[in-house]
């Protein structure tokens, strides 16, 4: 079908933006990705984590996450993107290994960086710490999941995380990457005193705690 002249430029103009909305909103939709690097049962150990990782990165958020946690987070960018930091910042050691990729859909309402909107998946509340509060469970993983996450942890990582028992005085042995009766036995009194499930076996939940507060700690020595 021909375009009478004078309707073909007006016609052409409204294609191309079409074509070009069409285009970009899947890049759009790629953005909304962060990196989960972190997540706190108290809302104060929270804030004190995300303003120690936010010296180092300018772009980590915190959102609260359900049942009472807190994740910290960094990004949103490009799922390609992140992608590619969070391999680059494993690397480095910079962040705990076992840091992932979220879309941001678990995301509640963002306590960090405090009274900024920068565009999160829930409104921005300013945040109230209530002393004392009551620490409430963990964001459900069954324990099979919990077991096959870490049946995909490496050497390093278990030895990492050995060290970290080890340096709250939990586990006594041998710092070997390998998980027997006083790895189970020390996991289980960590997660006693943390008020959590005495499974043996560490969520991914908890293995961030747990690496990311003895990174932190040692820092400060």
């Amino acid at each position: 079908m021909l375009i009478p002249g004078r309707f073909s430029g007006r016609f052409l103009a409204v294609l191309v933006g079409v074509l070009t909305l069409l285009n970009t909103a899947p890049l759009a939709a790629q953005e909304q990705t962060w990196l989960q690097i972190e997540a706190q049962l108290a809302l104060n150990t929270a804030l004190d984590r995300a303003r120690a990782y936010a010296a180092r990165f300018p772009d980590v958020e915190g959102y609260k996450l359900g049942n009472g946690w807190y994740g910290i987070a960094i990004g949103p960018q490009s799922k390609a993107a992140a992608s590619a930091r969070l391999l680059d910042l494993r690397r480095q050691n910079l962040i705990p290994a076992d840091s992932y990729l979220v879309d941001g859909t678990s995301y509640g309402q963002r306590f960090w960086p405090v009274g900024v909107d920068s565009g999160t998946p829930e409104a921005t509340v300013e945040v109230t710490v209530e002393p004392g509060a009551t620490p409430q469970p963990e964001p459900a993983q069954t324990l099979k999941q919990s077991r096959a996450a870490e049946a995909a942890l490496t050497e390093a990582e278990r030895m990492a995380l050995q060290e970290a028992l080890q340096w709250y005085g939990f586990y006594p042995g041998s710092v070997d990457g390998s998980f027997g009766t006083g790895s189970r036995a020390a996991i289980s009194a960590w997660q006693a005193a943390n008020g959590a499930e005495q499974t043996g076996v560490l969520s991914s939940v908890q293995r961030g705690q747990l690496t990311g507060n003895h990174r932190s700690d040692q820092a400060e020595f």
